[in-house]
């Protein structure tokens, strides 16, 4: 493969997310004490940031957006669908693998909250799988406040 001919914001993009694999493949093995909790803030603060403004944007709200970046990650392509399912898979990940490092369970919420508040992520979520299992998760930590507001958000079984 030509890595030249790639964009590079996509690809930067492309090694956040395998970082982010690394870490929820090593958290679904049991593996959290060989991980840095920092590390694991830093890479759902950046996935949050990235998200929020460049994971299924509401067009209307730019005056100006990358094409490329649309093409990848915007409204109606497959990119967008698979990498929300992706980052929800990190936050149920997150959720429990890092359970007893409040600070990264915050994060993670933040994460999802984050997904959630905007009208094209939320329509797809509602018809995702990864998103029914994200709620059980949340749920499960229901006795922590901030997931008081998240436990409205997703539907009753």
């Amino acid at each position: 493969m030509d890595y030249a001919r790639i964009d590079p914001v996509v690809r930067l993009v492309s090694v956040i997310f395998r970082l982010a694999n690394l870490e929820k493949l090593a958290l679904g093995s049991g593996l959290s004490e060989l991980l840095s909790p920092q590390v694991g803030r830093t890479i759902v603060w950046c996935l949050r940031h990235w998200a929020k403004s460049y994971l299924l944007p509401d067009e209307k709200e730019y005056d100006q957006l990358s094409v490329t970046l649309m093409s990848v990650f915007g409204t109606g392509t497959d990119g967008g669908k698979w990498t929300l399912g992706f980052l929800l898979d990190k936050v149920r990940t997150n959720l429990s693998g890092w359970s007893a490092e409040l600070q990264i369970v915050e994060d993670a919420a933040m994460l999802l909250l984050s997904l959630v508040n905007n009208k094209n992520r939320y329509k797809i979520l509602l018809n995702c799988l990864m998103f029914l299992l994200c709620s059980e998760t949340c749920k499960k930590f229901s006795k922590m406040y901030f997931f008081f507001l998240l436990i409205d958000l997703f539907p009753q079984s």
